[in-house]
């Protein structure tokens, strides 16, 4: 008698589990039928799940960001299409803000004061051929000197045009307040630019010798 109680409540138990392992799965596959057994109780008013709603969230700021990019986008072709065959040609000052990576294909338009410094370290780890592997290992001064790194002023026009049609161009901006005042506490509040200090410093100061009022 024992023994088939036993057996029973065992059966009974093995019943049980197979229900709910079913019932999980069929839940899992349904997300609908999941919603009416947990209810509305931890979705919003939108009855939307919080997992829900977070995505909703970060989908709208990325297309924000998206809208922001294309608007920058465009505002640079317009700037960009001004500039026709009828203009007149590139000088090579205007191709030595052009850093060339053969190897990869590259065309890197810099700014100064765009991270232009790190960007031409990575640019000299891709075409050093080995010379240089980790880009903050390169010294600042380093990365400013002009043998370093090959500009589209090195080459033909036939080469020059090559390249333009077939390369991937790519190019930083930074909004002009910011990079205006990184650029004054780059250049005129560090001590170890000397050299820029007495080249410009010298001529600011013959400009306002004085110190405006309240300056500090």
């Amino acid at each position: 008698m024992r023994k088939n109680k036993v057996h029973r409540m065992v059966l009974a138990t093995c019943l049980g589990s197979l229900l709910l392992v079913i019932f999980y799965f069929q839940s899992s596959l349904n997300p609908a039928a999941e919603d009416r057994i947990l209810g509305t109780s931890w979705h919003g008013k939108s009855g939307r799940s919080p997992l829900q709603a977070l995505y909703d969230s970060d989908q709208f700021e990325q297309s924000s960001l998206q809208a922001t990019h294309q608007q920058r986008r465009e505002l640079l072709s317009s700037v960009c299409g001004r500039y026709t065959r009828k203009r007149r040609l590139l000088t090579p000052d205007d191709l030595r803000h052009l850093v060339v990576d053969d190897v990869h294909g590259l065309l890197y338009c810099y700014v100064p004061k765009v991270a232009c410094t790190n960007w031409k370290r990575v640019m000299m780890v891709l075409t050093g051929q080995g010379k240089y592997r980790d880009p903050l290992e390169i010294p600042a001064n380093e990365a400013h000197v002009s043998s370093n790194l090959r500009t589209l002023s090195d080459y033909s026009t036939p080469e020059i045009n090559h390249r333009l049609r077939n390369y991937l161009k790519f190019i930083f901006v930074r909004e002009p307040f910011e990079r205006l005042v990184s650029a004054y506490r780059n250049k005129f509040t560090r001590s170890y630019n000397t050299a820029f200090h007495k080249r410009y410093g010298t001529l600011r100061h013959q400009d306002h010798p004085r110190t405006p009022a309240g300056a500090q």
